[in-house]
């Protein structure tokens, strides 16, 4: 008699495949320079190994598990409006630039979290994403994108 959710254990399993595939895909990158202490594979290893080790995990705990827990009901409307401003992000970020994109992925994710202070949210996500702007761009030299919009301002 089967006392396992099945579910899970494919979910599992395929989060472990998942890894698997991500280690082999993030294998075939090339090395960085010979200076350079860690290579450009070494964080995509690190992430896909976490995703195939959790996915083992998960089938064995699934497996392990005697009883079926309760469904837990689930409101889906914070998952949906974080990935709504990711995709945002996705589409505009060239044309707003990384400021404005950037602090309007924070503003939607803090009110996903329900925040109640929109005028706040907004001033911290503007002053966050300008000052890694900053660092990024004029500190550590790598380029995040101003924006065709505001192009003007280069």
């Amino acid at each position: 008699m089967q006392n396992y959710n099945k579910r899970d254990v494919i979910f599992g399993a395929a989060a472990c495949i998942f890894g698997i595939a991500m280690i082999a895909s993030a294998w075939k990158l090339e090395n960085g320079f010979s200076y350079d202490g860690v290579g450009p594979r070494v964080l995509p290893i690190i992430v896909s190994a976490g995703i195939a080790i959790s996915g083992v995990f998960m089938a064995i705990s699934a497996l392990r598990r005697e009883e079926k827990e309760e469904l837990v009901q689930i409101n889906w409307l914070p998952a949906a409006i974080v990935s709504s401003g990711i995709l945002f992000m996705y589409f505009f970020i060239l044309t707003l630039g990384w400021i404005v994109s950037a602090t309007v992925l924070f503003f939607m994710v803090a009110m996903a979290f329900k925040s109640r202070r929109q005028i706040a949210t907004l001033l911290i996500g503007f002053i966050s994403s300008t000052a890694t702007f900053v660092i990024f761009n004029y500190l550590m030299g790598i380029r995040l994108p101003i924006g065709s919009l505001f192009s003007f301002l280069t």
